[in-house]
């Protein structure tokens, strides 16, 4: 069987979907080479398979030693697992528990897809598998289960999952009713803010900071690929990045902003917000997502974490950008949305409108965003579309407010700064701007090759012409 390892990978990670669904997602990805009806047919022995393999010796499969689990094949391949974290498995993959898909519980416990697959049949772990791991259930009085029980129920309660799966669901119902309906003036976005501002967590407030003796005139900076919630701690090359690591470069961006004592900033981020929605923009991205950011927590972990950032900037009048290929809420690299991007400044718009924030205008569009200054244009792509890639030219009059001023062009997606030959000229200049993000295993290892972080700042400099800057954080 061709391809067998990924196809298995599929099967794992989307097991609790038909054999039909797990074949479209799979054949989507563009991947795997093969025919849908070919897929289903590989689905359907692999899941034959694996019936067989769980149901004949399964039961004499592992047995406990000093509160370990132990089971596997030779000294070599034996898989050892302490009862607690084999416990907590079948609380958060059981629909009595958490009722967490194969795909998240990877994702949170750090488990490779195989790894798990391998559990699964060892422990008989089902959805409607007790909340408890065998050997707990068999060697724990029924009072004391009982206790066990309680506790794990006041732990689900306490931990606010279910609120956070209601706000996913909302989510996605809200985004698909939207694409199905090609809803393009945004009334979902309206509904689905009305509809979830009761239930959103305490966020911070944005704080508009005025600098009355700020003497130089207007920046814009433009910066990309911030990546929330991706998480490198092996890189070969790279700086390890996290969540923390992220906050502590917008610091730095906001310090460096604010040294240019500007009357007037313009900030734009042109794409990859966050890592991912779904969890599984790529079949192991559970490997490179910090705990738990994921869903709902990566779009109001975001939306947190840009309002904390904006409200350390001096005479902020523009906040804006473009939606990138990570930001969207499907698996699927098929889709364009940019469901994620979408949802994060239309609610930033929407908390301005409601809360009033000093006249901060929000300039965001998911596919080219546009601005214009007093000695030059400004047309901001992410770099990952077919339309982005046409000529400077083309751009520069289909999209350049005013066509005459000199333009920067600014896109990002590959994660380092260049500018192509033939994209410098007299009426504009189009460069690839560096990453917030610092790197991870996949840009070190894969693609061997590592960029400064940084971002770029657009100003006039004293003969009026435009200059641009690159700053290094």
């Amino acid at each position: 069987m061709r391809f067998r390892a990924e196809l298995e990978d599929f099967y794992v990670a989307f097991s609790d979907k038909s054999i039909r669904e797990i074949a479209e997602t799979a054949h989507a990805t563009g991947t795997i080479p093969l025919t849908l009806s070919t897929i289903q047919k590989y689905l359907y022995k692999i899941r034959s398979e694996q019936t067989v393999v769980s149901t004949i010796d399964a039961p004499s499969k592992w047995k406990v030693l000093e509160g370990k689990y132990i089971f596997g094949g030779d000294k070599s391949s034996k898989k050892v697992y302490t009862i607690d974290f084999i416990d907590k498995l079948f609380l958060f993959y059981s629909r009595n528990g958490y009722n967490y898909t194969g795909a998240l519980l990877c994702q949170r416990f750090n488990l490779a897809p195989r790894a798990f697959q391998e559990i699964k049949n060892t422990f008989m772990l089902m959805k409607d598998s007790d909340v408890i791991s065998p050997h707990t259930l068999y060697n724990t009085s029924p009072e004391e289960l009982e206790i066990v029980r309680d506790r794990q129920l006041d732990e689900l309660l306490r931990s606010g999952e279910q609120a956070k799966r209601k706000y996913d669901a909302k989510v996605n119902t809200y985004y698909k009713k939207a694409i199905e309906k090609e809803n393009l003036n945004n009334i979902w976005l309206d509904e689905l803010y009305l509809n979830l501002s009761d239930e959103l967590p305490e966020l911070a407030q944005i704080t508009i900071v005025d600098n009355p003796t700020a003497t130089n005139e207007e920046i814009c900076v433009v910066m990309a690929d911030l990546h929330s919630g991706a998480e490198s701690k092996r890189s070969k090359i790279s700086e390890a990045y996290s969540v923390e690591k992220l906050i502590e470069s917008l610091d730095r961006v906001a310090t460096i902003i604010n040294s240019y004592n500007s009357k007037a900033v313009s900030i734009y981020i042109l794409g990859d917000l966050v890592e991912t929605i779904s969890g599984l923009n790529h079949l192991d991205s559970f490997k490179v997502i910090q705990d738990g950011w994921h869903g709902s927590q990566a779009i109001l972990g975001t939306y947190d974490i840009l309002i904390n950032f904006i409200s350390k900037i001096y005479n902020l009048v523009a906040f804006g950008g473009a939606g990138g290929n990570h930001d969207r809420l499907q698996a699927s690299n098929k889709m364009s949305d940019t469901g994620a991007t979408d949802i994060i400044f239309g609610f930033l718009e929407r908390y301005i409108a409601d809360k009033g924030a000093g006249g901060l205008k929000i300039n965001y569009d998911p596919v080219v965003v546009v601005d214009k200054f007093n000695d030059f244009g400004f047309i901001g792509v992410h770099g990952d579309k077919g339309l982005h890639k046409r000529n400077m030219e083309y751009l520069i009059l289909k999209y350049g407010i005013d066509p005459t001023q000199f333009q920067h062009i600014m896109s990002a997606h590959l994660h380092s700064f260049f500018c192509s030959r033939g994209d410098d000229s007299e009426i504009g200049r189009r460069v690839t701007i560096p990453a917030i993000i610092t790197g991870s295993e996949y840009s070190d290892t894969d693609v061997g090759r590592g960029s400064q972080s940084g971002f770029v700042v657009l100003k006039s400099n004293s003969f009026n012409k435009s200059t641009m800057v690159v700053e290094n954080i």
